[in-house]
Order: structure tokens, then C-alpha cells, then sequence
């Protein structure tokens, strides 16, 4: 750690998850915990989309719409939405087991709250490509963010307007215009926050959960620190 973040991405420009019930209905089937088992994965809980250690850490407020393993609250934000039964498309990859883990896990979740879920597994291209373009009539997909939370919010700028297609978000554009250019820290700060607030309040990203890669070292070497990959900055062998 850290390494990566797996995430839910909504398709908000496409058919049910064009509304936001539909996306918050989604949210709260979610369950972390049995994700992460299913996944087989190394994986540390963490509401935020940057980790633990970063200034802009927001878990006191990302918390509120993280694992909210709600069945009930999914059901009653479909009735609220008007569902009628409609095909919710999930699509994942045959490359990345952990994503493809995830989608199954959380279709089952869904089904289990009364929604008709279809999983298309796809290569990892057609699925990376139908995530950046919108093509595949896709609803939801699953995705692993590796260098925009170790970097931090400025990072998450284009996949925040692009991976989800968000037409419209109000405040969104002055949120960012105060993080990027605010001269203090405490502006840039609540920028961020606000920023977090707004996507994940909205479903567009649902986080699941920070994971790990599993790594090994001879003991002669020296100076070894965790981080996304091999750094071999002030390490020494004796």
C-alpha cells in the first residue's frame, strides 16, 4: 500500500443510470466487505477517493455514502425512481479478475434487491475503450485508479468529467477553478471536498476499497519503502 483503488463507475449519459435514484439505488446495495472476499483481494477500507496520509483526506465526509449494504434503502430508492423491472447492463473484463469479481458480487447484490441485471465480460480494451468513449451500452463498470489517488485531486479532474459522462454538474466547474488556482491550502482543501461531496453524493464513482500489491524482497536489501511501484531511492544491499 498503496497501490490502487477499485471503484464502480456509472454511466450517467446512458438509459437507468442516467437518473440519479437509479445511481444511489446502486450505491447503497453495496457491500465492501463481501467484495473484497469474493475479489480475493489484499484490500484496506477507505471511503475517499485519496488515501490515508494525504491533506486532502475526506473520509469524515465520504463516509456517508460509502458500503452502505442496504438492501431496503435500494429497493425504496427504486420505487422512488419508478423501476420497472428494466435491464441494467454491468460490464467488466476477463483480464482483471478483481474487476470482473466485483461486477459479479455486485449484480448479485442487485438481483437480490429486485433488479434484472445483465454482466457482459469483455476484453480488457473493449471495456477500458467503452469506459472512456460511452460506447457499449453499458450501465455500470468496474475500474481500478492507480496513479490519480496516489497524485492527488487535481489528478482525478478529467476521469471525474469523463469516465462517468456527466453533461451537467452544478459546481463542479468552480470547485475545481478554486482548487487549481486558490494561493492557500485551506480553499484548495474545501475545494476538493466539495468536489468529493458532489461525486460521490451523486453516484457517479462508488468506491470500494484501496488495495494492495503483494511484493517480496531479500532481506540484504535495505531501505525498501511501500508505494505503487519498486522505488529504489536511498535503498542499499549489505
Amino acid at each position: 500500500f498503496p497501490y490502487c483503488q477499485l471503484l464502480f463507475v456509472t454511466h450517467a449519459g446512458n438509459g437507468l443510470t442516467a437518473q440519479k435514484l437509479i445511481r444511489q439505488a446502486i450505491r447503497a446495495a453495496v457491500n465492501v466487505d463481501d467484495i473484497i472476499a469474493a475479489s480475493g483481494l489484499t484490500a484496506r477500507r477507505n471511503a475517499s477517493l485519496v488515501y490515508p496520509g494525504s491533506p486532502y483526506h475526506t473520509a469524515d465526509g465520504a463516509e456517508a455514502f460509502y458500503d452502505r449494504r442496504d438492501l431496503d434503502e435500494t429497493r425504496a430508492l427504486l420505487r422512488e425512481a419508478g423501476y420497472k423491472g428494466e435491464k441494467l447492463v454491468l460490464q467488466t473484463n476477463a483480464t482483471y479478475s478483481y474487476m470482473r469479481d466485483a461486477i459479479l458480487v455486485l449484480a448479485g447484490q442487485l438481483r437480490e434487491a429486485g433488479m434484472n441485471t445483465e454482466v457482459q465480460v469483455v476484453d480488457w480494451l473493449t471495456n477500458l475503450t467503452s469506459l472512456r468513449r460511452g460506447t457499449g451500452n453499458w450501465n455500470v463498470t468496474s475500474a481500478g485508479f492507480c496513479t490519480q489517488p496516489l497524485m492527488g485531486p487535481q489528478q482525478w479532474r478529467a476521469l471525474i468529467y469523463a469516465d462517468p459522462h456527466i453533461r451537467d454538474l452544478a459546481g463542479l466547474d468552480d470547485a475545481y477553478r478554486r482548487l487549481l488556482t486558490s494561493p492557500e491550502f485551506a480553499p484548495r482543501q474545501a475545494a476538493w471536498r466539495q468536489i468529493e461531496t458532489l461525486v460521490l453524493d451523486q453516484a457517479y464513482f462508488i468506491k470500494v476499497a484501496d488495495i494492495g500489491a503483494v511484493r517480496a524482497y531479500n532481506t540484504r536489501l535495505h531501505g525498501m519503502a511501500p508505494y505503487f511501484f519498486q522505488r529504489f531511492w536511498n535503498t542499499w544491499v549489505n
